[in-house]
């Protein structure tokens, strides 16, 4: 039996590759969130790849809507959800 190479669809960017699992896997998680609610009690929520490229849609137009595109943004923040789709959003 011959090793047989699978084909695998070339990217040029990260955006490219959210529209494809978008394609693919529209329902399935893509993040899960940590959310605090109270003392001691915590909640998790799950981010779909729909929802990601949502929110990452969101944020990308109204930044554009801002006058900020092809501007240079800083990202300062804790490394969270929040983190990640203000850098997705930012790239081209």
């Amino acid at each position: 039996m011959k090793n047989q190479l699978r084909e695998v669809p070339k990217f040029e960017n990260i955006k490219e590759i959210i529209y494809h699992s978008v394609e693919l896997y529209p329902e399935n998680i893509a993040f899960t969130i940590k959310e605090k609610k109270e003392e001691n009690k915590v909640e998790y929520k799950n981010i779909t790849y729909t929802q990601l490229l949502k929110d990452i849609n969101v944020l990308g137009t109204a930044l554009y809507a801002k006058g900020l595109q092809g501007k240079r943004i800083a990202i300062i923040g804790k490394n969270q959800y929040h983190w990640a789709i203000s850098h997705l959003a930012c790239t081209n």
